[in-house]
């Protein structure tokens, strides 16, 4: 959990610093919850 709090304040800081236009944060952070679950099944099945 504490990655993920470091990784939200980040992208506030980045929110606003007005760099990016448009930004979902919740999309994003669904979106890289998604990736890692992925990449965290795939490594359990290689082992198996």
């Amino acid at each position: 959990m504490f990655k993920k709090e470091n990784i939200i304040k980040e992208l506030e800081k980045g929110e606003k610093s007005g760099f990016v236009k448009n930004f979902n944060r919740n999309s994003f952070i669904k979106e890289m919850d998604l990736k890692h679950s992925q990449k965290k099944s795939a490594k359990l099945e290689s082992k198996s």
